[in-house]
């Protein structure tokens, strides 16, 4: 099993290594030749794993961003639908039909007016959620988006505007559908960022 990199240890093993090498040189009127040459070569050893740590830690952060990168541009609507269609439940399928077939959940109007306005379309028709509802999801969250039931009591406007919101992000490959007691999740800190975008926030 893989290991994640630990930029911990690097960071100690580069700066013990850097400890060792002041030492054997400051000390080189005290030290015998021998054991002088001996820190020397242990610091270069510790020095060396900790170049090797840090390469592997630099090397994981950046397949991870270009993994991120590919999944956002290869995850198109169709196959985010599906996908995301696929993990619903019975009632999250009925709360689904409820707002309106998931085909015509679409990207929001970037000129809506007034600006304090989303729009989404819903069942055919254009739905303005006032920007309030929306920036209740511009919170990264820790990962996951705010839940449904705590946005508001059965049948009210608030969670009405959670459902529209919550939805959307999942039909669009944003955000992965709730499972459990445990609320709708952002697919990646990419997928956060595109969605904002999307929805019209500068991060």
């Amino acid at each position: 099993m893989n290991q994640t990199p630990r930029p911990l240890l690097a960071a100690a093993l580069l700066i013990l290594a850097a400890i060792l090498i002041m030492a054997a040189l400051r000390g080189k009127d005290v030290l015998h030749p021998t054991l002088q040459a001996l820190i020397i070569i242990i610091a270069i050893i510790i020095g060396f794993f900790g170049v090797c740590e840090t390469v592997n830690y630099l090397t994981y952060i950046l397949a991870s961003r270009v993994y991120d990168v590919q999944l956002a541009r290869a995850q198109t609507p169709q196959r985010a639908m599906i996908e995301a269609y696929s993990r619903l439940n019975d009632n999250q399928l009925k709360a689904l039909q409820g707002m309106g077939r998931l085909e015509l959940l679409i990207e929001p109007h970037a000129d809506t007016e007034p600006p304090e306005l989303v729009r989404f379309v819903v069942d055919g028709q254009p739905v303005d959620l006032p920007r309030g509802a929306v920036d209740d999801f511009a919170d990264w969250g820790g990962g996951y988006l705010p839940s449904i039931r705590g946005a508001g009591s059965e049948g009210s406007s608030a969670r009405r505007n959670a459902i529209i919101v919550t939805q959307w992000l999942v039909v669009h490959g944003y955000a992965d559908p709730a499972e459990g007691n445990l609320p709708a999740r952002w697919k990646s800190e990419q997928a956060y960022r595109k969605a904002m975008r999307s929805l019209g926030y500068k991060l």
